[in-house]
């Protein structure tokens, strides 16, 4: 476990690199060019956390060597046996606080934040209706995206406040409408919530309310070309923008100008999730190759970067400090 900490520890004192980046044409229908062949992913420990379903597990894996360096499962934590079956089929994780914690959701209904150090689940609730997606707030609260289920629960996002303390939430403090929630991103310089909603694209700004913390819908984008299903949204590393896809598309969306600009990549039909990094990172993606997962994350040419078989993945990413969203230097409250 040292070990393993030490190489986590290490990565979060990685520079912030800065991406070439192309410029942007003024056409409805702008097409990012295919490179010839991503960055090469083989130059010092390059980790990718990720979510697996056969075996319940968020993971963080040596993209170069394929090694296992760290893994959870919800019998790893100290949850009664009822409250572990929350975290079946996880679908989300997202590296916060200086890369020393990760923000996890599962389509069995449960979002928890976990310290990587010793495996400790640090907060935690049960949202249900299939949470897809999660969001850390600047205040340390967390906002946790539902799809369709069918039932009352789903389509809905949700605001908890945290405390570390407490650990579990009993109910959410607040509750908005949201049509196939499958995300939600904090945008730190403007100081709005981005999620989606099956065709559009929404902005919420978090406020107090009669003392409470609330969010309060401000605008919506329509989404290009009658695109529907949307799925992933994660910020563009290094940029200001974010990668959005739907059930055949994949765009980065330019927060300042609120354009659309179309990617290029070898697939593009239904992407769970992708994700950048430097110049010398591939940009990583989850194309399913059975229902919705895969045993392997691709590069934008279809390469593979990571593989296992037997493995049910749902979606990975960069073990990255995300300034998109979270300050440079991120600590976690202190309890």
């Amino acid at each position: 476990m040292k070990q393993i900490h030490e190489i986590i520890r290490l990565l979060t004192g990685i520079m912030t690199a800065v991406l070439l980046c192309t410029g942007c044409e003024k056409e409805n229908r702008s097409i990012i060019p295919l490179p010839e062949l991503d960055p090469p992913a083989s130059q010092g420990n390059k980790v990718i956390a990720l979510v697996e379903q056969t075996q319940n597990q968020v993971a963080l894996v040596d993209a170069t060597t394929g090694e296992t360096l760290w893994q959870w499962t919800p019998a790893d934590s100290d949850l009664t046996p009822e409250e572990q079956a929350w975290f079946n089929l996880p679908d989300e994780v997202k590296p916060i606080y200086n890369c020393e914690y990760l923000l996890i959701t599962a389509t069995r209904g449960g979002v928890a934040i976990i310290r990587i150090a010793d495996k400790r689940v640090m907060f935690y609730a049960c949202p249900k209706g299939q949470p897809h997606s999660a969001e850390l707030l600047p205040d340390g609260n967390v906002v946790v995206a539902s799809s369709t289920d069918g039932t009352a629960d789903g389509d809905k996002l949700r605001l908890y406040e945290v405390d570390f303390e407490k650990r579990f939430a009993a109910a959410p403090v607040a509750t908005y409408p949201l049509t196939f929630g499958h995300n939600a991103v904090w945008d730190r310089t403007n100081e709005l919530l981005w999620a989606t909603a099956d065709n559009v694209l929404n902005t919420y700004a978090y406020v107090q309310s009669e003392g409470k913390p609330a969010l309060v819908l401000q605008d919506s984008y329509p989404l290009p070309e009658g695109q529907n299903g949307a799925h992933e949204l994660f910020p563009v590393y290094g940029l200001n923008q974010l990668w959005l896809t739907t059930l055949g598309a994949i765009y980065k969306f330019n927060v300042a100008t609120k354009e659309f600009q179309r990617f290029n990549a070898s697939t593009t039909v239904n992407i769970k999730c992708i994700s950048s990094g430097p110049a010398d990172y591939a940009t990583i993606m989850l194309y399913p190759t059975q229902s919705y997962w895969s045993d392997k994350l691709i590069d934008t040419g279809g390469r593979s970067v990571y593989q296992k078989d037997g493995y049910e993945i749902y979606k990975g990413r960069w073990l990255l400090k995300n300034t998109f969203s979270y300050p440079e230097d991120h600590p976690a409250p202190q309890i």
